[in-house]
């Protein structure tokens, strides 16, 4: 999935920096971003399956 993979480089390339101030905020709040987001993506699936269903 293009959107995981944009987080998972985004993650990636914050552990490579070590003289960003506040690096574990960072990471913590793109993980959380990156769940709430493939969550939200779940949920837009289910909305098109059962569109999808109904036809």
């Amino acid at each position: 999935m293009i959107i995981s993979n944009n987080f998972n480089q985004v993650v990636k390339r914050i552990h490579k920096l070590s003289d960003i101030p506040n690096k574990e905020f960072w990471l913590k709040t793109c993980t959380e971003l990156q769940k709430d987001l493939l969550s939200k993506i779940d949920c837009i699936q289910e909305v098109i399956n059962k569109i999808y269903a109904k036809w």
